[in-house]
């Protein structure tokens, strides 16, 4: 039996899990997914089993008790793993010591925990401390290498899925129509400065910036910026990544890749990046891609 686990829930990793899922296919061991109910609904048809863990809580505010209520709902989910591999598609080192301590073959698959343990000595002591045995999946062989160099990790490199970006021609018509010429950051920038920065260079080519809020914070967004759209709602995702002249990658990857990267690549659309060890590894490494540093 192969079971993957998605306790965390990430809202940008929809397209992400339905492609990797997609990959596992084909397979002679039966695949079960472990997760809870409202979050399978937003995967939409994906082939494993459905073993739920309940009702999606709403998010708490304190760190601690999101922890505590984690482990509590990995102990229910271990009843319903007979064996087998593993497959942890987030996880939060600081809950990983539990579930781990009586099962050889788990693995898990790297976001931004290492960049979050280069930042912080707190978090990066709860890295140091996870299980040897467990296997570290990076998408790229530079993360995986600085994995095991620097943590003493396993490691094992999948290559990141690159999913289909399709949308109607006319969805792509209306979009361009409603926004004119732009460049689209569909990940938020928390760093105002940054937004600043790629929407004063983009205007400079006559180009306005596209990108979407932090939760929570749509309103202060729309104040503080009066050359940037700021999209609110449903949107059809793939027809703003279609209609746009290029995609603008804000946020800064070190240790960990970009989706959206991906993303554009498959919809052949040029980036404009921020200037991080990810975005020099893309640039060398991905032939088909054309991109940009943002330096200014």
């Amino acid at each position: 039996m192969r079971s993957f686990i998605e306790e965390g829930c990430p809202p940008g990793h929809v397209h992400w899990i339905r492609s990797l899922l997609a990959s596992f296919e084909g397979g002679d061991e039966d695949t079960q997914l472990l997760t809870y109910d409202t979050f399978r609904e937003r995967l939409g048809g994906v082939s494993p089993v459905h073993v739920s863990l309940g009702p999606e809580p709403p998010p708490g505010r304190s760190r601690v008790l999101r922890r505590l209520r984690s482990i509590s709902v990995l102990r229910r989910a271990w009843k319903h793993i007979p064996g087998g591999e593993v497959y942890f598609l987030s996880y939060d080192p600081f809950v990983m010591t539990w579930p781990t301590t009586h099962h050889r073959d788990i693995q898990v698959f790297e976001h931004n925990n290492v960049d979050r343990a280069e930042e912080s000595r707190r978090y990066r002591a709860a890295y140091r401390m996870l299980p040897h045995h467990l296997r570290h999946i990076c998408h790229e062989p530079y993360i995986a290498e600085y994995i095991a160099s620097r943590y003493g990790k396993r490691t094992r490199v999948i290559p990141h899925p690159v999913r289909p970006v399709s949308a109607s021609p006319e969805s792509v018509g209306r979009t361009l129509e409603a926004l004119g010429e732009y460049y689209f950051a569909p990940t938020p920038c928390p760093e105002a400065a940054v937004v600043q920065r790629a929407a004063a260079e983009l205007a400079d080519r006559g180009v306005r910036l596209v990108t979407r809020a932090p939760p929570g914070r749509e309103t202060a967004y729309r104040d503080l910026f009066d050359n940037v759209e700021i999209l609110a709602g449903r949107v059809d995702y793939d027809a703003v990544i279609l209609a746009a002249q290029g995609i603008a990658i804000l946020n800064r990857y070190q240790y960990r890749v970009s989706g959206v990267f991906f993303e554009a690549l498959s919809a052949r659309k040029r980036c404009l990046m921020r200037d991080c060890l990810f975005a020099r590894h893309a640039r060398e490494t991905y032939s088909d891609a054309e991109i940009e540093l943002l330096h200014r």
